[in-house]
């Protein structure tokens, strides 16, 4: 079974099932990426939610609004919530047809901890925290090539599972989408949304 054949399997599988999958941008309106087709029984089509037409909040269970609202605004609020925007893309390009196999096992090699979590942390190192705060920050790159080089050298968890001589396809494939979602502007820069924590504790002695 070659891989497109076991991606259609796993793909009936998912769709003959109660189970349906999403994947959402988190930022305003919640766009749907994409949804698997038997969302289907829930009365609505694929394309129902991938044009807008239906918003994945607009389908949640009342019920079960405000927890959701809560656990993504924690999320955003907190370190988490650093570089989303691109850590977003390269998944969604990890996602891809041509590039899954190379992902397999793969876990986020990074982590954006909460003030709450420092807080506790200090506090066990024997430290008194004073300040501990996320500041938001735009993170510049000089254009198209400004992004590459930074994803080129600073993605190395992710780029080092991509066979050497398809990095560069794979990284350009990363870029090509950040650069749609998030256009250059008109100083011809790339801006990346990031959180930067800055911590002041003190010795209680």
């Amino acid at each position: 079974m070659d891989d497109f054949e076991e991606l259609r399997l796993i793909e009936s599988i998912v769709e003959s099932s109660p189970v349906i999958i999403f994947r959402w941008i988190i930022s305003e309106g919640w766009p749907v990426e994409y949804v698997s087709k038997n969302v289907s029984q829930l009365g609505y089509t694929q394309q129902d939610l991938l044009a807008g037409a239906v918003s994945w909040p607009g389908i949640t269970h009342p019920d079960d609004e405000a927890r959701l609202e809560r656990e993504v605004k924690s999320f955003l609020e907190g370190g988490r919530g650093n570089a989303r925007d691109i850590v977003d893309t390269v998944d969604s390009v990890r996602a891809r047809n041509r590039w899954h196999r190379y992902f397999d096992g793969f876990t986020f090699p990074y982590a954006f901890c909460s003030p709450e979590e420092y807080s506790r942390w200090l506090k066990e190192a024997g430290l008194e925290p004073r300040r501990i705060e996320l500041i938001p920050k735009d993170m510049t790159q000089r254009g198209r090539d400004g992004l590459a080089g930074w994803i080129r050298t600073t993605w190395l968890p992710y780029t080092e599972r991509i066979p050497e001589e398809l990095r560069e396809e794979f990284i350009e494939e990363v870029v090509s989408l950040y650069t749609e979602r998030f256009p250059v502007d008109d100083r011809g820069l790339v801006r990346v949304r990031m959180v930067r924590l800055e911590v002041e504790a003190v010795s209680p002695s």
